[in-house]
């Protein structure tokens, strides 16, 4: 019984502090970092938050918020020279865009589809802001990711229908 005493309040302040720990992460725009062993736990809430979101367009959104999310990771982890983490973290990011351009051609409402080009243009922005944020030797990296998000949004262009589409690249 005394064990079980001393323990829930050294549980409670490891929950806590795992709080605390998210919270000054998020407020750099990032998550919980690629280099956490929490990391597995966010991406597996965030996909059922996914899983759990019925608007097509919603779901759209949350996966390229999910997708800035994982760039703003990318960012950090390759300030702090963590490049296999950079790596898992623009893994994820580019599987959250394919898995949006996919979701896209099933749009059929203008008003929805420019919203969407509009978000997805924001990311395209957001790649370009991480591109000058970083040191010289790492815009290679992130060029390579703009070339990426190029392809992409030509992609989604041609699978919602779209001739024209206003490429910010």
């Amino acid at each position: 019984m005394k064990k079980t005493i001393w323990i829930l309040p050294v549980i409670m302040v490891l929950l806590f502090s795992c709080v605390n720990f998210v919270s000054a992460q998020e407020k750099e725009n990032a998550g919980v970092m690629p280099d956490s062993p929490f990391w597995g736990l966010d991406q597996g809430i965030e996909r059922f938050q996914l899983m759990f979101t019925n608007n097509l367009e919603k779901k759209i959104m949350l996966r390229l918020q999910f997708a800035d999310e994982r760039l703003e990771e990318a960012k950090i982890m390759l300030q702090e020279n963590k490049g296999s983490y950079f790596t898992l973290a623009e893994n994820e990011r580019k599987i959250l865009v394919d898995e949006a351009i996919e979701e896209s051609r099933n749009i059929t409402l203008n008003e929805e589809q420019v919203r969407i080009q509009n978000r997805f243009n924001l990311h395209t922005e957001n790649i370009e802001q991480v591109r000058e944020q970083v040191q010289t030797q790492n815009r290679e990296q992130i060029q390579d990711m703009l070339g990426e998000q190029e392809q992409a949004q030509v992609s989604l262009a041609a699978k919602m229908g779209k001739t024209k589409w206003m490429l910010k690249i």
